[in-house]
């Protein structure tokens, strides 16, 4: 069977980076789960899927080579929502534990590397043909604020996240 390649040697603007999965094996990595790099949890309608729901209706969007983008999403919620997840206990986790768009890496059982080229082989397994996502972590420390909570129209926010 022949897979469609993001360029020959190298990548070509516009067509998806090519990821793939490391599974370690005797200490090494064993490159698995070829396909093309894609940012999950974003509703058709650009809501956020929360990270225990269906994934039925969401959408992966592709990450393509030579393409600056930022990806986001909304999320609807009443003050008292809003107030409970930022300000209580409900989020150990943070958003990442929230949203399915934030796990990422291996803490998000998502792709873990990049190939290096647009051509690297379905087969290949060696180390130098790809590039291992390297994660930031981070503790996130949520903090709520309202400007005046007995107004309709007043500001609230959750900094930190």
């Amino acid at each position: 069977f022949l897979k469609a390649r993001s360029g020959n040697p190298g990548y070509i603007t516009g067509l998806p980076l090519l990821v793939a999965d490391c599974s370690r094996v005797d200490g090494s990595c064993s490159y698995e789960n070829r396909r093309d790099a894609t940012v999950p949890g974003i509703l058709p309608g650009g809501q956020c899927a929360l990270l225990n729901a269906s994934t039925a209706d969401t959408q992966e969007v592709k990450i393509n080579f030579g393409e600056n983008a930022i990806f986001g999403c909304t999320l609807d919620l009443t003050r008292a929502e809003l107030k409970s997840l930022c300000g209580g206990t409900a989020l150990a986790n943070g958003f990442v534990g929230y949203l399915k768009m934030l796990p990422f890496g291996s803490a998000g059982s998502s792709w873990t590397q990049i190939a290096a080229f647009g051509s690297v082989p379905n087969d290949a397994q060696d180390s130098a043909d790809f590039v291992q996502v390297e994660e930031n972590p981070r503790t996130e420390t949520l903090a709520f604020t309202d400007s005046d909570a007995a107004q309709k129209a007043s500001t609230s926010t959750c900094t930190g996240a």
